[in-house]
């Protein structure tokens, strides 16, 4: 299934020139190659100063280009991951879009591009809502939704790499793919429930108070213990979520009752010891 959906990203991203010129209508042009960029990833434990991290595929790409699947090589670039970049403007798909440009998706019949993404002028700010403003993730800009990509509301959180999300969704670390609110950007591994907006992510729900994260992260605020054994938590995890015992005895893996507890148990006990006089 990864693959397929990986194949399916490409797809989408892949350039042709079946057309050219202008149309004065929707103002949509095509990709242009000329001064675009795409070099391999490189495959690292830890990416160093200079590059960022392609999710959690173990590769890494220069600061300032995008990170692209690239399944059997598709894209020629030699490597499991792709570094998409250009000289000028931003970049799109394997391409580029001139700069008061931003890369969107074809909506079909558009006289001035004939590939799956094209260059649209950059919308006029319009404003958005206070509380839909900061559902945007820091580093896009709230505008009204002129892109091929629907987004309730009206508006959507543009990055200036082209990428669009909407609003309350989550931005991945490659700059490019979004996820659903309250989920997060994993790597492909097993099955996926939801993928990314590019299909380069694996969209996974957060662990909660008493779940097992050992392969799942904690909801924000909480944090991965070693397993206390609660009752009502995953006795098959090695790892479980902690809340933050605000108003209650920190146990180091779980929380005690204040005015009942005098001392706690064992890390692994999830027992709360009181005094008796």
């Amino acid at each position: 299934m990864r693959g397929l959906v990986a194949i399916a990203a490409v797809v989408l991203v892949t350039l042709s020139s079946a057309c050219s010129g202008g149309d004065a209508g929707s103002g949509l042009t095509d990709v242009t190659g000329t001064g675009a960029s795409l070099l391999p990833g490189a495959a690292a434990a830890t990416c160093p100063a200079g590059t960022q991290a392609c999710g959690g595929s173990g590769f890494c790409c220069p600061t300032g280009t995008t990170c692209l699947a690239n399944p059997n090589d598709v894209l020629g670039c030699g490597a499991e991951y792709c570094c998409a970049g250009c000289t000028s403007g931003t970049a799109c798909g394997t391409g580029c879009c001139a700069t008061g440009t931003y890369c969107s998706g074809n909506p079909g019949g558009a006289a001035g591009c004939g590939t799956s993404l094209c260059c649209s002028p950059v919308p006029e700010q319009a404003p958005c809502p206070p509380g839909v403003e900061a559902e945007c993730p820091a580093g896009t800009r709230c505008l009204a939704n002129r892109s091929a990509r629907y987004c309730p509301g009206g508006y959507a959180c543009y990055l200036a790499s082209g990428a669009i999300g909407c609003p309350g969704e989550t931005m991945c670390p490659n700059g490019l793919d979004f996820c659903p609110e309250d989920t997060y950007c994993a790597a492909h591994a097993g099955v996926c429930p939801v993928g990314s907006s590019s299909g380069n992510y694996c969209c996974r729900s957060y662990a909660q108070i008493g779940d097992s994260c050992d392969t799942t992260l904690c909801a924000p605020g909480l944090s991965c213990v070693t397993n206390p054994n609660c009752a009502g938590g995953d006795p098959t995890a090695l790892k479980t979520c902690k809340g933050s015992c605000a108003g209650q005895m920190d146990c180091g893996t779980y929380c005690c009752d204040l005015g009942t507890t005098d001392f706690c148990g064992p890390p692994d006990s999830c027992l709360c010891y009181y005094w008796i006089p």
